[in-house]
Formats: C-alpha cells, structure tokens, sequence
C-alpha cells in the first residue's frame, strides 16, 4: 500500500491551525493526519474526532450510538463533547451516485476530499447567516496515493426531521404555512450570500417546530458552490420540483400549490434581505 497522502502538505500528527475565516464569527479550525487519515475539525472537536471516526469506519455502533438510513447508506448519530458543551453529532459517509455507485461505492479520487469542501462550505454559510447544521469535522481515510474515503461531521439538530417526512405527517394549513415560510427564508438567504445549490430537495432540508416557531436547516452540502455575488433561486426550486415529483407522483404531501408558494415566499425573501 502506497502512504497516505495528505492534503494542504501537513506533517503527520502536526495540526495545522487555520484562520480562513470571512468573519469573525466563524469558528478556528485543525487540520492534520495520523497514519492514513486526514482531518479537519474545529478547535472543540480535536481530541474526539479521530476516536468517533475510526469507530465508524471500522463499523461499531456503540451504546448510546443510533445507526439510521440515510440516502445510499446510514447515518450514525453519537454523543460527543465539543469543550464544554456535550452534544450529539451525525457521521455522514460519502457514497457514489450515478452509474459509478455499484461499482466503486464509497471510494473517490483526489488530493483534495469532498468532505473538506462541504465542510468549509458549511463553516463559511454559517458565518454569512445562513442556517445551516452546524460544522464540527470532515476526514478522509487514504487508500492510496489518490483514493480515499470520506466522512462529514455535523451537530445532530434535536427533534428535527427532514421536510419530506414532516410533510407526511399532514400538518394543519396554518402550520404548513408557516413552516414553508421558514424553509423559504432559508433558500432566499442561501442565495444572498452566493450558493448554489446541485440537488436541492425534500430531504435535505431539515425542519423543527418547538414552542409553536418553525425553524429550517439546509443539509446535504455536497458540491454546493459559493459565487462572490447574489444568485437565482429559480434553478434550485426547478431541482426541488423535480425531485419532488419523483417523491411524490401523486402530489399528496407536495402539491402545486405548495410549490406556487413557496416560490413566492424565496421571491420575496430573496428581494427584502
């Protein structure tokens, strides 16, 4: 086996410490390697990253671990601590679409690890204001010089679900109103500050509704990119419908009028901030 590769030219077992930061809110990251793994983490995450992630891999799900469906695979959610704060995080792994999927699943090439990318991605639309799960780390395991496997890390969001399964429940007109409403400021938002978005849909948008106030999420960052300037809407809400449809052909939880406004609610949004 050829050694590790390691991103940005960091010795192994040094950590790295990055501003990179846009704003002063952004949080200061680590970036280093052990053996043939890379990571990138902020500062609270550093000494528990390395231990959840190689656990995952390996394939444990430990007490207290919750092991869920997710896309082409499952999530793992853990508790962790970040500082003082212990919390629950979600170890997304990165699978392949496509034609390529059956054949080399969870393997890409590459210096730079797409889990890197949505990481800083994350970090860099939290600091802007956009509500987004929140960053804790992103790792790469190298299984040679230019092929690896990667892992996102983010906070569990408690007593959310995704859009899709919210809307299965059938909710009230007046709080499907509002909670849609929410979701709308969160895409015109996004837009603001210059992202745009590859596979928008039902469920990578994920919603929360404590003491009577809705709340949206954008999750699923992967190969979003982020423009020096404001960007259209309308292209991601196109990617919305169509999935949408693919979810839902009979239109009983997503409907054209749900669309309709929707549209109008990013319209408007996009235009007042």
């Amino acid at each position: 086996m050829e050694p590790s590769r390691i991103p940005c030219g960091c010795a192994a077992g040094a950590r790295t410490w990055l501003s990179g930061c846009t704003s002063r809110d952004q949080p200061l990251l680590a970036e280093w390697s052990q053996d043939r793994w890379s990571f990138l983490a902020i500062s609270e995450a550093v000494e528990e990253l390395p231990r959840l992630l190689r656990a995952v891999a390996s394939g444990l799900c430990l007490p207290g671990w919750d092991r869920r469906p997710w896309g082409r695979d499952f999530i793992v959610i853990a508790p962790f601590h970040l500082g003082r704060r212990r919390v629950r995080v979600v170890v997304r792994p990165y699978r392949r679409g496509g034609a390529l999927r059956g054949i080399l699943k969870a393997t890409y090439w590459g210096v730079r690890p797409r889990s890197f990318d949505e990481f800083r991605t994350l970090v860099e639309l939290q600091g802007l204001g956009v509500a987004v799960v929140p960053p804790v780390g992103a790792a790469a395991y190298w299984l040679g010089r230019w092929r690896y496997q990667a892992w996102l890390v983010t906070e569990y969001v408690e007593g959310s679900m995704t859009l899709w399964d919210w809307l299965q429940e059938k909710p009230a007109e007046e709080k499907r109103v509002r909670m849609l409403e929410a979701v709308a400021q969160v895409i015109a938002r996004f837009h603001r500050a210059g992202g745009t978005h590859p596979d928008l849909n039902l469920r990578n948008v994920l919603v929360q509704c404590r003491e009577a106030v809705p709340c949206a999420w954008l999750v699923d960052l992967d190969r979003v990119v982020l423009q020096p300037h404001p960007t259209t809407p309308r292209p991601t809400l196109r990617r919305l419908w169509r999935s949408a449809t693919k979810l839902d052909p009979a239109r009983r939880h997503w409907s054209v009028s749900d669309q309709r406004f929707l549209k109008e609610a990013v319209d408007r949004h996009w235009t007042e901030e």
